[in-house]
Formats: C-alpha cells, sequence, structure tokens
C-alpha cells in the first residue's frame, strides 16, 4: 500500500522506515484483536483492517492530511477496482438471462465471504425481493476502537455496492439501503424484481 503514496514517499528513501513502522502497528493490531476471528472469513477482513490501519499510520505523519491518507486506503481495499468489478458484472449479465436470480445468487455468495462475524442474515422477501443485512462491521468496530472511524466508508459493503451498484440490471433494481459506515445500525443490501 506504501509504493504509490502521494508524492512518491517511498521514493524519498522512507520505504524502509514506512514498512518497519507498517510491519509493527500490524502486528499490535492483529494481537489486539485477535478475539475477533470467529471463523477463516473474518480472519481475512480482519487481515485487512489492520493493514488498513498500520498503512495509516505509516502514511499520516508524511502527508498530514487525513483526507488523502484515507482516499489513498481506499484505492487499496477496493475503490480502483470499480472498473474492472463493473466490466466483469457486464459480462456476468451478459450470459445470465435472469438478473434477479444473478443478484439473489450473488446476495448469498456475499453471506458466506463475510462470515459469522458479521452476523449476516439473508431472506427472500415473496418471489420478487430478496435482502441480505449485516448487523454487525468487523471494519467499523476496529476502525472506530483506533480512532479511524472515517476509513470504514472505504471498507466492507461500501466495496461490494459496485457489484450491485455499479452495472445496470435489467429488470432489477438492487442497492445497499443501509450502511453502517454511514452511521446506520446496519448494512442491508436490497434486490427487487421491478417490472413485468
Amino acid at each position: 500500500m506504501v509504493d504509490q503514496g502521494r508524492g512518491g514517499i517511498a521514493n524519498q528513501g522512507h520505504g524502509p522506515l514506512l514498512e518497519q513502522v507498517i510491519l509493527k502497528e500490524y502486528d499490535r493490531l492483529q494481537d489486539a484483536y485477535r478475539d475477533r476471528v470467529v471463523d477463516s472469513r473474518s480472519s481475512t477482513h480482519l487481515h485487512l483492517a489492520c493493514m488498513a490501519l498500520a498503512t495509516r499510520k505509516a502514511l499520516l505523519p508524511f502527508l498530514r492530511d487525513e483526507a488523502a491518507v484515507g482516499e489513498l486506503i481506499g484505492e487499496h481495499l477496493g475503490q480502483s477496482s470499480h472498473a474492472a468489478l463493473t466490466f466483469l458484472m457486464k459480462a456476468v449479465k451478459f450470459l445470465q438471462a435472469d438478473h434477479f436470480q444473478l443478484l439473489k445468487t450473488r446476495l448469498r455468495g456475499l453471506k458466506m465471504d463475510y462470515g459469522t462475524a458479521f452476523e449476516p442474515s439473508y431472506d427472500e422477501e415473496g418471489p420478487a425481493a430478496a435482502r441480505l443485512t449485516f448487523r454487525s462491521c468487523l471494519y467499523a468496530d476496529v476502525f472506530a476502537k483506533e480512532g479511524a472511524p472515517s476509513l470504514t466508508r472505504f471498507a466492507c459493503c461500501q466495496t461490494d455496492r459496485l457489484w450491485l451498484e455499479g452495472a445496470q440490471y435489467r429488470g432489477v433494481d438492487a442497492r445497499l439501503s443501509s450502511s453502517i459506515g454511514a452511521g446506520d445500525d446496519a448494512c442491508c443490501f436490497v434486490v427487487t424484481r421491478v417490472g413485468g
């Protein structure tokens, strides 16, 4: 995450120092939040959260701009993949005639991807609606405890909303209707069949 820093920080000879700070902080964070690991998926999400926070700690003294550091971290947590994800979804949509079924399958996949640490629940509301809700967010909890709640907007559901909102789906309304990162009680993806 460091080499592409604004102003080429790593290229100014600070690379070894930044790496040392990141590794030390990463280890501290992993130890501090080890109890949040309840399955293999939460281990992966904790790894990403710790890397984001450790990178923030290393870059902030150099950039001195919380927003710029957040944007840089956001690029590496999925923001920069928006174009690729949109292209991929367009290809998948072309191959799948029923976009509603495609997105229901995607929601069930997200439930499995996040694992139990996010307290997911998937519900089908009749034949024309499905909802995936996360009652807890490992990212939001860890970022808030470390004094960096603004990083939540770059992680978790914010990245996955690209799959739902990044491409138009024929006959489907798909959106992230609420977000813990935006101050809501839960993150909720809603997929609804519209039209005939």
